[in-house]
This record gives C-alpha cells, structure tokens and sequence, in this order.
C-alpha cells in the first residue's frame, strides 16, 4: 500500500493479499491517535528534526492553528519509502541535512518526485543551490515541478508567527487542491466534462414532451372518452400513453447517446529533461449509458475520485499488475470524475538545436503531435510557433520581437487553482531554459479504457537546460 512512514489503524479496511486477510491492528490509515487524514493537515516530519512536533507553533489562542498536525515518523528515513505516492498526502516533509545526506538514492528520487507532484519539502541546514530564490534572511526556494524545497539556515523552532503563517496559507492551498472532500464539493472535476456532448442537457426539449405528455394524458385524454361515454377506459388508456412517452423519453436517450462511454482529459506534465523525470497532474470526465469495467492504471498514477462515482456497492481494485479497478466505479448517466497525479522516469524530449542565424531547429520528440510551443533559451531569447507539429516532425522557429514580460509564469500557480485551467504562458513569461507545449493528446498518461469518444487538453513544461548567469 502506498503509505507514508506512520502508525496507522482503521478497523473499517480489509486487506487480503493471495488470500490471506489481515486484520485491522495489522495496519492504519490514520496518522497519529486523534488525526483524521481527510480533515486534518499532517506535517511529516523524520525523527532527526530537532524540537518537540507539538509546540512548533502555537496561534493567537493557544490553540494550533488550522488543524495542523505535526507527526513524527515512526521509522528512521533509511526505512521510508521509495515510492512517490507513499507521501502524496502530506503538503510538507521537514527534513535535517543529515537525513538528506544519509537516505538511500531510492528514498531522495522518491521525495523529489513527491516534490514535482506538488509537495513542499524543508531542509534544515542543507546548503541551498545557486538557483534557489531568497525569500528572508535565512530562507531560500527552489522550484522543483509542481512544488519546491524551502532551504532553512535555522531551526523550525526559531521560524516567526509570520513564517508560520506564510507555510499554513500553502499548506492550506494543498489540502484544498488534493483533498478528497474538497474534489468533490469544489465542483472543478466537472470541466473536464466541457468537451463532452452529453452533458448539454436537452431540458426544452423534455420539457416540451412532458407538457405535451400532460395535456394528452389528462383533458385530452378525460374529453374524448367522456364523449364516447366510456370514462372507464381512463384505467387503460392513461398507463397505456404513460409508456408511450416514457418509451419516447427512453428512445431519445439512447439515439442521442447511445450505448458507448465518452472520456474527457485535461493534463498538465511537468518533465525534466535533465532528470528524466515527469510529473502529471489532471482530472479525467466519463459519462455514458453503462459503467465502464475493467479500468487499468499504472500503479505510479493516483486516483482521487470525485462526484458522480460510486461510493458503495461491489468495486475491487487488483494490484497484482497496475491497478484494474472492477465494479460499477461510475454511475450511469450522471457525469463523474477522477482526479489523478503520476510521476515517473521518462525518456520523451524536445530536441532543441540553436542554428548560427538565430533560429532554432526543433524536433518533436514528446510522442505527439504539438499545436503550440514557446521555448525560452538559457540566454533569454524567446520563440514560439502555433504551426501543428506531428510527433517526430521538425520545426524551424525565429525568435520573438519585443514583448516584456508582466509576470514569470509559475507552475505552483496551476497546481493550486484548479487542475482544468491551465493557463497558456508567452514564451517571454517561461523562465529561461524551459518551454511549454499543448498537445493534442498527452503521451504521459493512460486512459484507463477504450471510449467510444475521447476528447483530450494536454500541456508539457518542459525544463531542458539551467539559465545563463548574467555576468
């Protein structure tokens, strides 16, 4: 199970691996003794941070603020897990320089990839890269993906209310993005629907059969029996029209919509050339006359479903190979979702080659066909192309005239207000030695099952070379 490194226990989840069943003391999906995982916000920290967790900080009142929690891990970093999903609960990881530098490779990679995913880690007397932003005195941030390591030159219990507040208000933004309850209350699982015909809703239309439906089934009806003389007939004829219109209001459904399942994806993948490294994030619509069976993920994709799925009944998921999710997951006819994070090692690239006359050459080597790119060099220089460009096809671009640059265009932005909005950036606003790519179909996800009609919005940030230092 994807877990992070804490005591856990909930008696109301049954495990059964090769047919043995575990018993509930055996494992727990709460953090601590009083946490609940879904409401509160759980701070994890490795057992070498210094200061006891609970008196970090305290609010105005005396009380902790926010329904944060600060719980120490149970096991020693060497222990942790080497896969990303293992974290993906949590807004923050405090670690010391001494984790940072004794943690087995697997473990760093695992956090770095949680960090792309959008998690926040805080290194406590780990030397900051030159690239890291100075944000006070004894601060600096690194962007890493959808999220970033915070450098701490001091002591958690030396940070000011102010410091507090400023990783609260993120902490906060994360839980509001990722959390169960807020997906499925915020109502932005819901976009990913926009492209799907079926939900246009023919409500004139009906509206108009149940007038019509009202006015034959009842005076009509009433009028020309009472003129034959044979009221009695009310007891027949009224069922009878009832299932013509109902039959009417059914065959409609199925001629409009049919029997297939329609999808619609919107993603956004952070991939880091240097690392080799991806990063997805994106919500998933389905909507159709049937349950969809049989969905198949990749076990490093992470599944948070929202409204519109099932949350009871016979479902099943088999990790012996990915994961296969079997069972009525969907409701019929009613437009459901699925909000998903992956990260993985990734080959895919943008063969970007500077020619002598200022141009560049660009090879698309993403897996599919580009609609628009912007690139920006180390040296700044700024270049776009809303010309289609097939998977494996070249490109000759010319750089931009002009054009200053209003705000740097931020990744952490995207992540945090809304997962089906990301916004298209200028060439100018990338920051230098990255670029962003909307395609018409994403290579970096699967789509769990073969719809009768997909509908995708897919977008790359890519980061392919570090800026020039200006001299």
């Amino acid at each position: 199970l994807w877990q992070p490194p804490l005591a856990m226990n909930n008696p109301q989840l049954t495990i059964e691996v090769n047919g043995r069943v575990f018993t509930p003391d055996k494992h727990n999906l709460q953090p601590g003794t009083s946490g609940n995982f879904g409401r509160n916000t759980v701070i994890l920290l490795s057992q070498q941070v210094p200061g006891n967790s609970g008196k970090f900080y305290q609010g105005p009142a005396g009380s902790y603020s926010g329904g944060i929690e600060y719980q120490m891990s149970s096991m020693p970093v060497a222990q942790w897990s080497k896969y990303a999903l293992a974290y993906s609960g949590v807004p923050m990881i405090m670690l010391t320089g001494r984790d940072w530098k004794e943690m087995p490779e697997e473990v760093k990679n695992a956090l770095l990839q949680y960090a792309d995913l959008g998690g926040v880690i805080l290194l406590i007397g780990v030397e900051a890269p030159e690239r890291a932003v100075l944000l006070n005195e004894y601060w600096r941030r690194e962007n890493v993906g959808f999220g970033y390591l915070l450098y701490s030159s001091i002591e958690p219990e030396a940070f000011s209310e102010s410091d507090w507040q400023y990783l609260e208000r993120d902490w906060q933004r994360f839980q509001n993005t990722v959390n169960d309850n807020a997906m499925k209350n915020s109502g932005n699982l819901f976009r990913a629907l926009l492209s799907i015909d079926s939900n246009n809703f023919p409500a004139v239309p009906l509206m108009l059969v149940m007038v019509v439906f009202a006015i034959i089934v009842g005076p009509v009806n009433y009028i020309v029996l009472m003129r034959r003389k044979r009221l009695m007939l009310l007891l027949v004829t009224t069922p009878l029209i009832s299932l013509v219109f109902a039959g009417l209001i059914v065959g409609y459904a199925f001629v409009a919509e049919g029997w297939g399942i329609q999808q619609g994806i919107h993603s956004m993948t952070y991939l880091d050339e240097i690392r080799q490294q991806a990063a997805t994030i994106g919500n998933m619509g389905i909507y159709g006359a049937v349950s969809p069976d049989g969905l198949k993920f990749s076990e490093a994709m992470e599944l948070r479903f929202g409204e519109g799925t099932a949350d009871s009944g016979y479902l099943q998921i088999d990790d012996s190979a990915g994961q296969l999710l079997t069972g009525s997951w969907f409701v019929p006819r009613l437009p459901g979702a699925i909000a998903f994070r992956k990260a993985e090692n990734r080959l895919e690239r943008l063969k970007i080659n500077p020619l002598a006359d200022g141009s560049l050459e660009v090879v698309n080597g993403l897996g599919g066909e580009i609609t628009f790119l912007a690139i920006k060099m180390p040296d700044r220089k700024a270049y776009e192309s809303a010309t289609p460009l097939p998977g494996g096809a070249r490109a000759v671009l010319w750089p931009k005239e002009g054009g200053g640059v209003s705000r740097e265009f931020e990744l952490r932005d995207n992540f945090l207000h809304g997962w089906n909005s990301f916004r298209q950036p200028s060439a100018e606003q990338l920051p230098a030695g990255n670029y962003y790519a909307e395609l018409v179909a994403s290579p970096f996800i699967e789509t769990g099952f073969e719809a009768g009609k997909l509908s995708q919005k897919a977008a790359v940030f890519g980061h392919f070379a570090e800026e020039e230092k200006t001299k």
